[in-house]
């Protein structure tokens, strides 16, 4: 298609979503998440891979008996 995309957003996200969705692949994964703060890419990615089931909460903090 001539497209390079070097971020992600929710908009990519999605896209890439329906082509794994489109071609019947076997999942997603994620090479690097620290600007997805908000967990929107995860979110993005759980709901449409996984039929809108919602995700378990993200870890934001180690328990401190660690």
């Amino acid at each position: 298609t001539g497209l390079w995309i070097t971020y992600d957003d929710v908009q990519s996200i999605n896209i890439k979503n329906n082509y794994i969705k489109q071609y019947n692949l076997g999942g997603a994964f994620f090479w690097e998440l620290s600007s997805d703060r908000q967990a929107e890419l995860i979110d993005a990615t759980f709901n449409a891979l996984n039929n809108g089931i919602q995700p378990p909460p993200v870890i934001t903090s180690a328990a401190s008996s660690l």
